[in-house]
């Protein structure tokens, strides 16, 4: 789903993933109509998001996900979240990134689940433009606490499935695999040197692309990047590749 008009299709990658993978579409729908008829409209409307906000676009995302998942349902993740095996979980889905938070990178829900108009109601009540994460981990987790309660999650501790009401928060190890902390060990050469013991029960990983983002990852270096990238997105990282030893 696309907010831009355009796509830079100047390296021909875009073309090339969709005509490799026949499930894969673009399209593009107008921001005003995702928020009608939402308990987000006046939040989107009023433009308290993108005028006050230390950080807009990761507010407008914020917000977009939760609608897209409301509007139509399905799985959605950041792009910066490499997929590491098929993703067979049952939809209704969240996972922990701490102890006792859940984050938003990857969400799974079916079309107009409550727990989505919880979160929607959450975020416009709650918002605070100054405020990191203040629409996403945060909106995610205070819902959680109201949807499971506070002591299920805190004994959970991030290391155990739970599932209340419907909604299942997977442990760390299923999508958030490596802590934000420690998101130099992605990009660190020979990293993956026991990957089949570090990851044999996540789905994704998750690159914390705000953190890693001016790591430099070289081309068949074994870092945990690259392992999953060559393994799991061969197309993209052929290209990544095809004219540099670094991407």
């Amino acid at each position: 789903m696309l907010t831009s008009p355009v796509v830079d299709n100047s390296d021909l990658l875009p073309s090339r993933l969709l005509r490799q993978y026949p499930n894969l579409m673009l399209a593009r729908v107008p921001i005003l109509d995702l928020f009608t008829g939402t308990p987000l409209y006046h939040l989107f409307t009023s433009e308290t998001w993108r005028k006050n906000s230390a950080w807009p676009i990761v507010d407008l995302s914020d917000m977009l996900r939760v609608l897209f998942l409301w509007h139509w349902g399905g799985v959605y993740s950041d792009t910066d979240i490499v997929c590491v095996r098929p993703f067979t979980l049952p939809l209704n889905a969240v996972g922990f990134f701490t102890k006792g938070g859940a984050n938003n990178a990857l969400l799974s829900f079916a079309r107009r689940h409550k727990f989505l108009s919880e979160l929607m109601e959450d975020m416009r009540k709650s918002y605070r433009p100054r405020e990191w994460g203040v629409l996403g981990p945060q909106a995610v987790t205070r819902v959680l606490q109201r949807w499971c309660g506070a002591s299920k999650l805190a004994e959970a501790n991030g290391q155990s499935q739970l599932t209340c009401n419907g909604v299942t928060v997977y442990p760390q190890t299923h999508f958030y695999p490596v802590p934000w902390q420690l998101h130099q060990t992605l990009t660190k050469a020979s990293g993956a040197a026991t990957w089949d013991k570090k990851f044999n029960e996540s789905f994704v990983l998750h690159m914390w692309n705000k953190l890693s983002k001016n790591s430099a990852v070289k081309a068949g270096g074994d870092s945990i990047y690259d392992t999953a990238a060559k393994a799991h997105c061969p197309l993209t990282y052929h290209q990544a590749t095809l004219r540099s030893s670094f991407f």
